[in-house]
């Protein structure tokens, strides 16, 4: 190696701080002496090259002048012979690794080196840049490439081409030199080869350009072109190489390569072995569309395989991981096992038709049909298995086969060398994502902290924090930001506790912190709140803030529980308290507070069997027209008849449905009831039927529900009102598009409990409602309230001038309705008609009525 004995720095970084950091770590390095050149801008570092002797520049891509890719080409532009290692923040790795392929020497993420690891790579840097100055003479590998290189004088001649590009043209090399660059080219794309050359002669570069040639035998044939100007030792510009690639052969040798260098760029640069597994099934199924990653850790002590990593898709449910956490593999047993048997890659078209495929029902249910197996060997020992599964693949060819087989190898390697196999089964215990540890490991630190608790006569604190809305994150912005948020949210509960805190991501978006060691509530009380602040800071998502919040119960040993799983019940029943009211805050575990809590959480659950068990029935309410007592229409009312038989009037459980995503389901389940009803009544001389909806239906996909219901049930879409409450009417964009589209559809709609809220008169003119529902409170109030009377006959006024038919909700006496028709109301319902009935009374009051 070479060594320097004085070696001048260039660090191109506007972070003073980091300046002296780099200059502190640098001086525990002998015997070589870095004298360090700070530089602020691309500016600053450009004059200072002009003026001073540098042997190797350090460059940070985010600078005040440039920032990104560019940063690196200006410098390595303006001093190409000179040896370039990038200073990287994590999130802009990937950049980092851009510059990499494009010649900078190496890379660091900032805050991951120490001074000897920098040192030494600023020493190779020198070497692997001189030897690049000493080489004179590329032909051999010019001539042993796949791609099709050719060099042109300033003039447009043919000065060289290499074996790949005689083949690709058909031409000879005699053939081909000092003939014009244009007989490559068809006619009618010569002018584009003029403009690139022009480009090129001016000191351009062209990346990936989609270009049409043309062989000796006038075959066209469509190539990537890559063109960059060469350069004589004076820099002057003589001419331009063309790189010329066919799409197909481009295509695999491309894949294979981003592969390959991706996977040994993860094994060469991460030392975290949680990094290492995630970063290697993600590059792998994103680059070859598989949706399942898997690795499958030998357990020595064991003898089987068992599940150490996984990494899938968003679509992909959270079962698959669940479930993959409870298998284990025997050799021979199941695809991993008999990846470990024949330790051989290992690729399974159709997974129906072996019998060696574990967790069928769910991967057919996931619609995977295809996986591949890829032993890890260390010589010939297999530590352990890489298996992927993906929807109805192609076979990998011979030459992916292969390069899967190298990287198998890789990974033994790297595995053996840092002595990792212990911790591919350790990596069983943490969460990947967040690197926080899971559920095992947090049950065994809480008992053990107890256990010293009990010794110590001190408190041990049990936060289990939930993230509030924080679906509306990963419905906004995808899976990926969610998870970024989620990264974000463990770092930042890290910053906040003790070392001697735990913290634990029990999956989707719940943590909790084992606080040990306490003296008072007051501490943890402290700590909560240090919690709720720091999760409530904006996240800054795509240039973009977003902000979250949270829920905290908390439960104490010894007044709540002693032992880990009594804690986690009364840390639950606490959080699921401040859900159920303020949330964004936090509640200690108490007998009282459990007790309702518990109440409440049985219910929920029982509203979940409710619906699978199709305990829910509707009821309707006839509408009925004032002038002739008729009955014109139902409304259609939700019920919940439990076993024992009771029956459940809404007010006890809609708010309960509204909380979680059962509101979803179920009033999907009201309508196509309703609508199915609708089609038993066509000939019976109901007209309509009216449905109420919630705020939280009308999503992006409720009229896509509302036309798969129509085209089921077979409705006349016209018989169907859809009712709105007047306090939706807030989101004016929202509900204008949906009123809308349900117009378009013929679908009616209605706006009910009119009064209440705060739209007043003018919503009635923005949206297109057909009917309008008097609030029951203004009812009541008829002929013992002037200001109610007033109000309903202001509103029965209004609608008749907007052609809108009014209806009276809640009507109950005979005083009501004979005000009612007096001033002109259309339609009323309520008790003084009939209650809401289940279909078949309704049927007998219908034919009654219809007489």
């Amino acid at each position: 190696m070479m060594m320097n004995t004085h070696i001048q720095v260039l660090v191109v970084e506007d972070n003073p701080a980091f300046i002296r950091l780099i200059e502190e770590l640098l001086k525990e390095f002998k015997p070589s002496q870095f004298e360090l050149i700070p530089s602020d801008s691309i500016a600053s570092a450009t004059s200072i090259l002009k003026e001073q002797n540098v042997d190797v520049i350090l460059l940070d891509l985010g600078l005040p002048d440039c920032s990104g890719i560019d940063t690196y080409r200006k410098i390595n532009n303006f001093a190409f012979n000179i040896p370039i290692i990038i200073l990287s923040g994590l999130q802009d790795e990937n950049v980092a690794l851009a510059t990499i392929a494009e010649g900078a020497q190496d890379y660091f993420i900032k805050g991951t080196f120490d001074g000897n690891l920098l040192a030494r790579a600023i020493l190779y840097a020198l070497e692997r840049k001189h030897n690049e100055l000493m080489i004179s003479d590329y032909t051999s590998i010019i001539e042993n490439t796949n791609e099709s290189i050719i060099s042109i004088n300033n003039d447009g001649l043919i000065r060289n081409l290499n074996h790949a590009a005689q083949q690709l043209f058909q031409y000879s090399e005699q053939e081909a030199i000092g003939q014009s660059v244009y007989i490559l080219v068809p006619e009618e794309h010569k002018y584009l080869m003029q403009q690139m050359l022009h480009h090129t002669q001016s000191g351009g570069f062209v990346t990936e350009h989609e270009f049409i040639l043309i062989n000796k035998n006038g075959v066209h044939i469509c190539c990537f072109i890559n063109a960059s100007p060469i350069k004589d030792k004076m820099d002057a510009i003589i001419g331009t190489a063309i790189m010329a690639l066919d799409f197909t052969i481009r295509k695999q040798i491309d894949l294979r390569s981003a592969i390959q260098l991706r996977v040994a760029t993860i094994l060469a640069e991460m030392n975290n072995l949680q990094n290492v597994a995630h970063n290697i099934l993600k590059t792998i199924c994103e680059l070859l569309d598989f949706q399942v990653g898997e690795i499958w850790a030998l357990d020595i002590k064991n003898d089987e395989l068992i599940h150490a990593a996984s990494w899938c898709t968003h679509n992909m449910p959270s079962e698959f991981t669940k479930v993959s956490h409870e298998l284990s593999f025997l050799r021979g047993e199941g695809i991993p096992g008999y990846v470990w048997e024949t330790k051989r890659t290992y690729w399974l078209n159709d997974l129906s038709k072996s019998d060696k495929v574990a967790r069928r029902i769910l991967l057919e249910h996931n619609g995977l049909t295809s996986a591949l197996g890829i032993p890890i060997l260390f010589g010939e020992d297999v530590l352990g298995v890489l298996l992927f599964f993906g929807h109805h693949l192609t076979q990998p060819d011979v030459p992916m086969m292969i390069l899967f087989e190298i990287i198998g190898k890789q990974i033994g390697t790297f595995l053996k060398r840092k002595r990792m196999e212990d911790e591919l089964v350790h990596l069983a215990r943490y969460d990947i994502l967040t690197g926080l540890v899971n559920k095992a490991t947090m049950d065994s630190a809480l008992n053990h902290a107890i256990d010293e608790a009990k010794i110590n006569r001190k408190l041990v604190a049990f936060l289990y924090i939930d993230l509030d809305y924080f679906k509306s994150i990963n419905d906004i912005l995808g899976h990926p930001k969610g998870d970024q948020v989620l990264q974000e949210v463990a770092h930042r509960l890290q910053s906040v506790v003790r070392e001697t805190d735990l913290i634990s991501r029990f999956g989707g978006d719940e943590f909790v912190i084992m606080i040990p060691q306490i003296q008072s509530k007051a501490q943890i009380s402290h700590i909560a709140q240090k919690i709720l602040d720091i999760i409530a800071l904006p996240y800054v998502i795509d240039q973009k803030e977003f902000y979250l919040s949270a829920s905290i119960g908390i439960s104490l040993y010894p007044d709540n529980g002693k032992d880990a799983a009594t804690l986690y019940v009364a840390a639950d029943l606490a959080l699921y308290t401040v859900k159920q009211s303020t949330r964004n805050g936090y509640q200690y575990a108490s007998k009282i507070l459990g007790k309702k809590a518990q109440q409440k959480m049985m219910l929920e659950n029982q509203l979940h069997t409710a619906l699978k068990n199709n305990e829910f029935i509707l009821y309707y309410q006839p509408i009925v027209t004032i002038q002739s007592n008729k009955i014109e229409s139902v409304e259609a009312l939700v019920r919940w008849k439990k076993p024992n038989g009771r029956i459940l009037l809404p007010t006890e459980f809609i708010s309960l449905l509204e909380r979680s995503d059962l509101i979803l389901s179920i009033g999907e389940w009201v309508l196509r009831t309703a609508c199915e009803q609708i089609k038993l009544w066509e000939h019976a001389g109901i007209h309509y039927v009216s449905v109420n909806v919630s705020i939280h239906q009308l999503n992006n996909n409720f009229i896509k529900m509302v036309i798969n219901i129509l085209n089921e049930t077979g409705i006349n879409p016209r018989n169907l009102i859809i009712e709105i409450t007047e306090s939706m009417l807030m989101q004016e964009k929202l509900m204008f598009r949906i009123i809308n589209s349900l117009g378009d559809l013929g679908v009616l709609t209605s706006i009910d409990d009119f009064g209440t809220g705060y739209s007043a008169f003018s919503y009635l003119q923005t949206f297109n409602f057909d009917t309008l529902k008097i609030d029951k409170s203004f009812i009541d109030k008829i002929n013992k309230d002037k200001t109610s009377n007033s109000i309903v006959k202001a509103i029965v006024a209004m609608t008749k001038i907007l052609n809108l038919k009014t209806i009276a909700e809640g009507v109950e006496t005979r005083e009501q309705l004979e005000f009612l028709k007096e001033i002109g109301c259309d339609m009323y319902q309520g008790f003084y008609f009939s209650k809401p009935l289940p279909p078949e009374q309704l049927n007998k009051l219908l034919k009654k009525n219809n007489k």
